[in-house]
This record gives structure tokens, sequence and C-alpha cells, in this order.
């Protein structure tokens, strides 16, 4: 198989192991996603603010909905830089993000604010110990991705 090929199988495989490739994930399902992807940031121990950084910002932006237009802020919050510089991996991201923002929005549509802010918390623990607990294993997986090269994200 070409190097090529071989690249794209283990973004595929990524994808599978990510549970993305099901349309009937819901919160919990997003959120051990997210863990997933974020797993190679929690190598050494990190904060959870450190792992979680760029999910907690988009949860709050959707939390407060300053205009009451959730789409535009899920596009514009999915449209943001990634951690990653590998285009298929950020894509990965992204997609794992908008799913999240989305099931986020729909379950806390009729919550307090202080209710939101709870779940939005729980949420991001829950990223937090997935990232963790898939670092050994799946976080090694796409270090070793990132290593092999690849489209540059723009």
């Amino acid at each position: 198989m070409s190097e090529k090929g071989e690249k794209v199988n283990e973004v595929e495989d990524l994808r599978r192991e990510l549970g993305l490739e099901r349309k009937d994930l819901d919160l919990g399902d997003y959120m051990v996603a997210m863990g997933k992807i974020l797993s190679f940031k929690a190598w050494g121990n990190p904060s959870a603010h450190s792992v979680t950084k760029e999910v907690r910002e988009a949860l709050e932006e959707v939390r407060k909905n300053p205009t009451g237009d959730v789409e535009e802020i899920i596009k514009v919050m999915v449209s943001q830089d990634t951690p990653f510089y590998r285009a298929d991996l950020s894509k990965l991201y992204r997609e794992a993000l908008e799913g999240l923002l989305r099931t986020f929005a729909e379950k806390m549509r009729n919550m307090s604010p202080r209710e939101s802010r709870k779940l939005m918390n729980l949420v991001l623990e829950g990223i937090y110990n997935n990232a963790v607990f898939y670092s050994p294993t799946l976080g090694a997986k796409i270090i070793d991705i990132m290593k092999g090269g690849g489209k540059k994200d723009e």
C-alpha cells in the first residue's frame, strides 16, 4: 500500500475509533469522542484547562448565545483554529466539535444559566477524564499520525 493510502487508513481508523461514523450520537458520545481526539494533549498530567481550552471557549460561546442564533455561533466556533496542524485531523476535530456543540445547545435550551454552566463543566470534566484515560494508547497513536506528515492545515 502506498504511503498516502496508509495515512488515509490511519485517519479513517481513528474516525471509527472516535465513533463519528454513527448518526445517533448523544452528548456522552461526543464527550468521549472529544476526549479521545484530545488525548494527545493529556501526556504528562497537564491541567484540565490546558487540555480542554478550545472546547471550553466554544461551549461558553454557545452557552451565552448573545445573538440567539446558535447555528451562526457553531459555524464560527467550528471555523476557529484547531490543535492540529494536519488538515485531516483538523477535519475530525471540527466534526466532533460541531456535533458536541449542537447536542449541547439542544440539551441546555430550557436550562437556567446556572444549570447550563453545571452541564458545561460536567462535559468538560468528562472530556478531560477521557483524554487522560486514552492518552497512553490513542494519544500516542494521534501523535504518531501527526509525526507522519501529511497536508498542513490552512
